[in-house]
Formats: C-alpha cells, sequence, structure tokens
C-alpha cells in the first residue's frame, strides 16, 4: 500500500513524460537522512491508463537522494529500473527496486529518462510503498 500521498513523486493523475524530467514532488527531510535505512521501502512506477509511454527504445526511471530540490547536487541513485518501450503499456505497474541505505540526502525524488528518443505520449505515477505490499491493490494512488 501507499505509504502517504506525501511518498508520491508525480502530481495526481500522473505527470506527463516526453523528456527526461525530475517528478514533480520532490519530498525534502528538513536535514540529511538514509531513506534507505530501517524498514524496507520500495519504489513502483505507473503508466496512467490515459496512454502508452512511447520512447524510442526503453525509459530509466530512477529514484535519487540529493543535496538540493533539483536532485543535481551530489545525487545518489537509491533504486532504478529500465524499462523496454514495447512494456511501458497503458496501466502497467513496474517495479523500480529497494531504496538502498547508505547514503544521507535531504531531498528524495524520482527522474524519468526516456532512452534513445523522446516520447511523444504517456503519463506515469512514481510512489514509495512498504517493501512486500502489493501496490496493484491500491488502485486509487498507484
Amino acid at each position: 500500500m501507499i505509504l502517504d500521498y506525501d511518498d508520491e513523486f508525480t502530481t495526481a493523475g500522473g505527470q506527463a513524460v516526453t523528456e527526461a524530467a525530475i517528478g514533480t514532488k520532490v519530498k525534502d527531510a528538513l536535514a540529511a537522512r538514509d531513506w534507505g535505512s530501517g524498514t524496507s521501502v520500495a519504489a513502483y512506477a505507473r503508466v496512467t491508463s490515459a496512454a502508452a509511454s512511447n520512447p524510442a527504445t526503453s525509459m530509466t526511471i530512477d529514484i535519487i537522494g540529493a543535496d538540493n530540490a533539483a536532485l543535481d547536487s551530489n545525487p545518489v541513485v537509491l533504486a532504478t529500473t529500465t524499462v523496454l518501450a514495447a512494456a511501458l503499456t497503458a496501466s502497467s505497474l513496474h517495479r523500480i527496486g529497494i531504496l538502498k541505505a547508505g547514503s544521507s540526502k535531504r531531498y528524495l525524488g524520482c527522474k524519468f529518462t526516456p532512452n534513445g528518443g523522446n516520447a511523444s505520449t504517456g503519463k506515469f505515477i512514481c510512489s514509495l510503498v512498504q517493501d512486500g505490499a502489493r501496490p496493484q491493490n491500491k488502485v486509487g494512488s498507484l
């Protein structure tokens, strides 16, 4: 299940991703913390039901810890996945992975990178869930 609406990195209804972009929402812990320590937390992304995403070859989705909200100051990838374009169908769900422990960063967010060329369609919802939860049961958010 979704930990909280605040654990979503994209706006309600999904974020259009046609070129490299960070999620519209970035978490701010107000001080550096190890986002991957303690209870295991996994990240997932869903292509919304409106339209498939169509980058030329694939989409890389990273969960990034950083020292600033733009996620470009001393960034650390805490979880990542690359999904082939053929699998980015409407309503498809993709596990990004469990957040890695060992890096203290103030900000946490997601970054989308189309590979092989930009996409012209597709919206994503990206969020955190407790590891072992069944995000497909939480249809309202993820």
